[in-house]
């Protein structure tokens, strides 16, 4: 018997990217864009629509929260028990949320039932009516669900940090405060749901689809006629915040904290060394900050970092949940990994391990249609070339430890820190 089975491992490979699978494109008759990843290995389908009628579009917080979540629950012919009862009587799921850019739909099904299902989506979408007493009952909901979470440090850390970076009188940096619930009224969400019927969207169908989906999706969406659009800038450039905020969190006995800023990371090239950069410091398991803040120093079950994107900026945080009493300690270490990522290049060994755990996860995000129309819809979202996940895939290789550092150098600066926790 050949032993060297049993201690040699398989030969390296060199990293080979995929041929990436584009979505197909075509258009309604009212100009609005459909993009398709198809496949017959599977009978789901999942259908999204995305309307640019986020918070940015509303006059008041929560409203577009208001409009999407009562879509589903009556029309001008139906109680939304009878929607939702003929959904499930086809094995069919409709959700609908709003973000601070977008209301988006979502219906999944299987192939056979799409004819079937997408008139009842569509006469939720135009003729939702929005009853009184399904208004109070969310509101309420809403309600509780804020007085819970504002005992909790993670979401009150969360929830203060965008007023930080954009301003807290704007679409992009408003939070949620106790006086909103007094002031939106029901008549709110049905004056959002007319700017949301005028408002430019974009299709998103994968899986595996009828013959006849095509005009399916024309008949039902066709007629909507695209005309309002958000103003542009939906925060303050110049947002005079300061650089260390503290939201006090009676009776916690950990703090919660963030540290990060706003950014515009958008070019390839760029993102492909931020991405590195970023994956090194608290992207994964084995990053700088969890070696440190977990494992060296015991502060913490966990931290990350990561990258997120809006229409009209990006944001970048690192955040980490530690005991009240490591607070400023674990707020030190974090800024000294900074430091040393801003002034050391990385060695051949860790940025070798880094690259590894990329482009493994980077592939397994685009397993499966719907993850891979999850992760072209972003480009669509924010305007990025198609090519840009096959550029992304054949530039990580060859980030240098040099890149690395510069990318830490140019992006790691004038960061602002939100700390919520009980006072000491």
């Amino acid at each position: 018997m050949n032993e060297s089975m049993y201690t040699t491992g398989p030969a390296k490979q060199a990293f080979a990217p995929p041929a990436f699978t584009v979505p197909e494109h075509f258009t309604l008759d009212n100009g609005v864009p459909v993009y398709s990843v198809l496949s017959d290995q599977t009978e789901t389908l999942k259908i999204e629509w995305v309307f640019d009628a986020g918070s940015v579009a509303a006059q008041k917080i929560m409203q577009a929260s208001a409009t999407a979540e009562l879509l589903n629950k009556g029309t001008r012919t139906r109680t939304g028990f009878e929607l939702n009862e003929e959904l499930d009587l086809y094995g069919s799921y409709f959700s609908a949320d709003s973000g601070r850019d977008e209301i988006t739909l979502r219906l999944f099904t299987l192939k056979r039932f799409l004819p079937q299902v997408l008139p009842v989506v569509a006469e939720m979408l135009e003729g939702a009516v929005f009853p009184e007493e399904e208004f109070d009952v969310w509101l309420d909901a809403r309600r509780s669900a804020f007085s819970v979470n504002s005992q909790k440090t993670d979401y009150m850390a969360s929830a203060r940090f965008p007023s930080v970076l954009f301003g807290e009188d704007t679409p992009y940096g408003a939070y949620v405060k106790p006086g909103h619930f007094d002031l939106l009224t029901v008549e709110d969400a049905r004056i959002h749901h007319r700017r949301l019927l005028s408002s430019p969207y974009k299709i998103f169908v994968s899986g595996c689809v009828p013959a006849d989906w095509r005009m399916l999706l024309n008949d039902l969406f066709g007629h909507l006629k695209p005309e309002y659009r958000p103003a542009a800038l939906p925060f303050d450039e110049k947002a005079d915040t300061p650089a260390e905020s503290f939201i006090p969190v009676a009776d916690s006995v950990q703090h919660s904290l963030i540290v990060g800023r706003r950014l515009w990371v958008r070019d390839v090239e760029a993102y492909t060394a931020f991405m590195v950069m970023n994956t090194a410091l608290g992207g994964y398991f084995g990053s700088r900050l969890m070696a440190n803040l977990r494992e060296k120093h015991g502060f913490t079950y966990g931290v990350g970092s990561g990258l997120s994107r809006m229409l009209f900026a990006d944001t970048y945080k690192i955040s980490a949940e530690v005991g009240a009493e490591v607070s400023k300690a674990a707020l030190k270490e974090i800024f000294h990994e900074i430091s040393v990522l801003q002034n050391d290049p990385v060695s051949g060994e860790e940025l070798q391990r880094v690259k590894t755990y990329m482009t493994g996860s980077f592939l397994r995000s685009f397993d499966g249609p719907q993850s891979i129309m999850d992760r072209y819809k972003s480009l669509v979202a924010y305007g990025l070339p198609m090519d840009f996940f096959e550029r992304y895939a054949q530039g990580v290789p060859g980030v240098t430890a040099e890149a690395v550092r510069d990318c830490a150098q140019q992006y790691l600066t004038e960061l602002k820190t939100v700390v919520a926790g009980s006072e000491s």
